[in-house]
This record gives structure tokens, C-alpha cells and sequence, in this order.
């Protein structure tokens, strides 16, 4: 596993221990559980990358 990926992970681990600890009326949205996990995917991956691409040089 590159770098990259284990401060991906990590990332993610951390935002889900972030989420899991909000009160539940935070998420009375009209968000769905598909846009939230788009959001999130979407996001790690540009981070991920952005990671990747400092450490490589």
C-alpha cells in the first residue's frame, strides 16, 4: 500500500469516527446516503492523488 493510500485511509477512518459521533438531527437533510457517499469517494480521491503527487517527488 503507497503512502498515499494509508493517509487516504486514515482520512476516511477519521471523517467516519466524525460522523458517527454527530447527533442525529444533523442529519435531517435532504441529503441522501448516495450523495454523501459520492462526496466523501469523491473527495478522498482528489486527496489521495494530491498526497501522491508530493510524495512522489
Amino acid at each position: 500500500m503507497y503512502s498515499s493510500e494509508r493517509q487516504a485511509a486514515r482520512l476516511r477512518l477519521a471523517f467516519f469516527r466524525a460522523i458517527l459521533s454527530r447527533d442525529i438531527g444533523a442529519f435531517d437533510t435532504d441529503l441522501t446516503t448516495r450523495k454523501i457517499i459520492a462526496g466523501i469517494t469523491n473527495h478522498m480521491n482528489v486527496i489521495q492523488d494530491a498526497i501522491g503527487e508530493k510524495v512522489r517527488h
